[in-house]
């Protein structure tokens, strides 16, 4: 039950006077925005002078704020993006350049674009969620929003015209939210990736009963402290060490019921923002990679061997199931994948080889033999 929100304007185009009347009433101090990554690309060349997009309509109301001699105002995203501030800011800007170079002018000048971090783990809302809501709480609600309980709210420490006193409930106000977000980045959402194929390979259904299962833990928690926790740089007072103890944690939280098969969802961008820089940082110190190679040699086999139609949904999913499918006779071909293999990744005889012994290891051994494989020894067994 959302007891924050105690009113608000339905705004379709063409009817959002009333919005921006709000936009621009002086007591307005922040306008939060989540309206996802695809809400911050400009608006086709033959829609642009529409006006239709967001952020053209939050121009306008800016235009009126400033006409009226409006104060400072903070444009806050809240959306799950790196650099989400930055995209608001580009797209604000680019809105207002639109509507007229001094509207442009006066929002670089009063407004500002804090970049933010939010962190939740939030399942796909399932039958059984809405069955036990129903039993428990005589609620009878088509889509329940399923969380753990675990939250966690960091934003950069620039507003326009103050804010209200979200500390006091646990929100995080830094000068290093790029710090912050490469902890959630390299431990959280990589961590989510690695094991995300290998399990689903393993007929693996639950988050929390993958983490029930020794060698992917063990191989989780190996992955994040000895490749990721060198390449990032340590907040005071919040240590990597904790940070990855709790993301153990909360993955293995039974009453979860976290889908393997949502982590699988668009792997193409996210091993290539999650991952990959942590492998490039550990070749550029000529670092561990090794179950890095494994976790991405997992979702190579998985493109190359799982049904299609039952694959999880990838924007890129024609491209990267071609890579998967040359992978079958030669597995170092998978790094021919220019949308996630930079060229230092692919020029790594060392990298190409640790690649290639995973990816042979998970198609003869099978997926947990290839977790519980310790660099330098060979697995024994065969597949589970």
């Amino acid at each position: 039950m959302i007891g924050s929100i105690i009113g608000y304007v339905h705004a379709p185009p063409g009817q959002d006077a009333a919005a921006a009347e709000l936009i621009a009433a002086p007591e307005t101090s922040i306008v939060s925005l989540t309206v996802t990554e695809a809400g911050y690309a400009d608006p086709p060349p033959d829609q642009a002078s529409v006006g239709a997009s967001t952020f053209d309509r939050l121009a306008a109301a800016l235009a009126v704020r400033r006409d009226r001699g409006g104060g400072p105002l903070t444009i806050l995203s809240c959306d799950n993006l790196p650099g989400n501030g930055d995209a608001a800011r580009r797209a604000t800007l680019g809105a207002a350049a639109r509507a007229g170079a001094d509207v442009a002018e006066w929002v670089q000048q009063t407004c500002t674009f804090p970049n933010s971090m939010v962190d939740r783990i939030t399942p796909v809302t399932a039958q059984s969620d809405r069955d036990w809501l129903r039993a428990t709480a005589g609620v009878d609600d088509r889509w329940p929003v399923v969380a753990e309980p675990f939250r966690q709210w960091v934003m950069e420490d620039d507003f326009a015209a103050g804010r209200p006193p979200w500390g006091d409930v646990g929100a995080v106000f830094t000068d290093r939210i790029r710090d912050w977000e490469r902890y959630k980045l390299r431990f959280l959402n990589a961590g989510h990736s690695c094991i995300a194929y290998l399990c689903a390979l393993a007929e693996v259904t639950f988050v929390h009963e993958a983490m029930a299962i020794p060698a992917t833990r063990t191989f989780l928690e190996e992955l994040l402290r000895r490749e990721a926790v060198p390449t990032v740089v340590e907040i005071p007072g919040h240590p990597r060490e904790r940070y990855v103890a709790s993301v153990l944690e909360r993955f293995a939280n039974p009453g979860m019921h976290d889908q393997i098969a949502r982590l699988c969802v668009d792997g193409t961008a996210k091993f290539a923002t999650f991952l990959i820089p942590t492998v490039a940082g550990q070749l550029e110190r000529d670092g561990p990679t090794e179950r890095a190679a494994t976790a991405l040699a997992g979702w190579a086999r998985y493109l190359g061997v799982v049904d299609p139609s039952s694959q999880a949904f990838d924007a890129s999913a024609d491209q990267a199931r071609r890579h998967g499918a040359a992978a079958l006779a030669d597995p170092v071909a998978f790094l021919e994948f220019d949308a996630v293999f930079p060229p230092a990744l692919k020029a790594s005889s060392r990298f190409r080889e640790q690649f290639s012994q995973a990816y042979r290891r998970i198609a003869e051994h099978g997926p947990i033999a290839a977790m519980e494989h310790e660099p330098g020894r060979e697995p024994v067994g065969g597949a589970p």
